[in-house]
């Protein structure tokens, strides 16, 4: 995988490039931008504002003590941060605290793929770079909120954490084999798509609404570089394909629910023909440039929106994919595909009704098309064709890693109704109408 990497990274080899680099000018204004975001972050209150003035006038008297501590301790034993609140899964631990040197309110979160040369089969490398590459682009689609990474010691201690010094701008000159925590700013829950999507009277659940989700999303996918070319895109396809295909099936005989089983089947038909059909269009996507390094988990759980007040409103994506090459390495219609899901299902368990839904979700798919100036016939076919794979995901991982069968069941059913969709689209009604690049 080390190659796949390679043009990927700076001329140094140590730091990931991702993304298209800013001018002076937009660089000056993105700077701007943070410094008023940061102060908006302080700013909801009074005794906030003050916090936030006691921040700036004690940290560098902090940062001079802990300089001299560390010349007077040759022994570093690293400091224990007192858990406030914590959250386990199969998948991923976040732990909320607060820091020791300004006071601020953290959330550290910590993955098993953030063992870093462990015994795995991985490259403790190509885990270094993965590490760096979701770091990379999560500073940029959220300015101000990641601080950066530190070794840690978790154990099992449910009260304290061990957390080595933060490393603000890591490389892989500065790191090491060892397990370490993404340390972030603790933003309000207020701000979360998914929160904001679920409340009866907020705008975000009209047409307006979609219209901003799209352009924000369609802004993040203009910025991002093409992939590297070294892998035939519609064998990985293929392969994801097949290894979500068996992961549903592992999912579904969990539920034992026969009638789900021959909806099983259904969907892995249309599916296996759809792969087959488009691959094609597959490789015209790779030779397009639509082939980059996305998000990979684009969820309204992952996105926060700001508040309307000193300055427009924008959204934040966090916590991309930073573990695996193929999974964020994606067709931009494939990252989109997977929150347009997930809005699907948010919107359906807030009471909205299927008709009001559906036209959401078109609506927002629609304005991201134009948006990306999306013109080519085979864009919709393919778009449902990835809806249907990132439905079968968030299904059999609510089923197998998240201990929810219910959501698992939701996505499942969204995943049989698109199949029907996906399936109109293999067989025109004219044989004069076939998709044409």
């Amino acid at each position: 995988m080390s190659e796949s990497f390679s043009s990927n990274y700076s001329d140094n080899g140590l730091t990931p490039k991702l993304h298209k680099k800013p001018n002076p000018l937009e660089a000056f204004f993105r700077n701007l931008f943070i410094s008023f975001l940061l102060f908006q972050i302080y700013r909801t209150n009074f005794l906030s504002l003050l916090k936030l003035l006691q921040i700036l006038g004690l940290t560098p008297f902090m940062f001079i003590a802990r300089k001299i501590n560390k010349l007077l301790w040759r022994k570093q034993v690293p400091p224990s941060y007192k858990i406030k609140d914590k959250i386990e899964s199969t998948t991923t631990q976040i732990y909320f605290s607060r820091s020791k040197l300004t006071g601020i309110d953290l959330c550290m979160k910590l993955w098993p793929k953030r063992q870093v040369g462990d015994s795995s089969q991985e490259d403790p490398r190509d885990q270094l770079k993965n590490l760096l590459e979701g770091l990379s682009f999560n500073r940029h689609f959220a300015p101000g909120i990641y601080l950066g990474i530190a070794p840690v010691d978790a154990g099992e201690n449910a009260e304290k954490i061990l957390r080595g010094d933060l490393i603000i701008n890591p490389n892989l000159k500065n790191l090491k084999p060892g397990k370490y925590v993404i340390v972030m700013r603790n933003i309000r829950k207020e701000w979360k798509l998914d929160y904001k999507l679920r409340m009866e009277r907020s705008d975000l659940r009209t047409i307006e609404g979609m219209e901003f989700l799209a352009r924000q999303i369609a802004d993040m996918h203009a910025e991002l570089e093409p992939s590297p070319e070294e892998k035939n895109c519609p064998d990985i396809i293929a392969s994801k394909l097949a290894y979500n295909i068996k992961r549903l099936k592992d999912a579904i005989s969990m539920a034992g629910n026969a009638s789900m089983l021959e909806e099983y089947d259904y969907i892995c038909r249309v599916m296996n023909d759809a792969n087959y059909n488009f691959s094609s269009y597959f490789e015209q996507r790779r030779r397009n440039g639509h082939i980059k390094r996305c998000h990979g988990d684009l969820k309204t759980s992952n996105l926060w929106v700001s508040p309307r007040q000193l300055l427009p409103r924008k959204l934040f994506a966090f916590d991309c994919i930073d573990f695996k090459f193929d999974f964020c390495h994606i067709d931009t219609l494939s990252d989109i595909a997977m929150l347009a899901v997930d809005i699907q299902q948010v919107l359906s368990g807030s009471g909205m009704n299927d008709k009001e839904v559906g036209e959401l979700r078109t609506h927002f798919l629609d304005s991201y098309l134009k948006k990306m100036q999306e013109e080519d016939n085979y864009a919709k076919p393919l778009l449902e064709y990835y809806m249907t794979e990132k439905a079968m995901v968030c299904s059999y991982v609510s089923f197998l890693l998240d201990d929810a069968p219910d959501l698992g069941k939701i996505y499942f059913s969204i995943a049989y109704q698109l199949a029907q969709d996906l399936e109109k689209s293999l067989v025109p009604t004219n044989p004069y109408e076939l998709i044409q690049f």
